[in-house]
């Protein structure tokens, strides 16, 4: 009894997974945005920027 209770707990994931991609175009999609502004931009540049404005910071190399 339980292993069909765990077929069919993985056959409604199988499905429901299915449909999502099907829903989509069968296209699978990035879930970050990429700022090409910055790609030119050397990290040293930036660092002040995204700095901590906290106390305590850490240790600049």
């Amino acid at each position: 009894m339980e292993a069909s209770s765990w077929f069919l707990r993985v056959l409604v994931v199988v499905i429901l997974c299915g449909t999502v991609f099907l829903n989509n175009g069968g296209v699978v999609e990035v879930s970050h945005k990429v700022y090409m502004e910055y790609q030119s931009v050397s990290a040293v540049e930036l660092n002040h920027l995204y700095r901590t404005g906290f106390h305590f910071q850490p240790k600049k190399h």
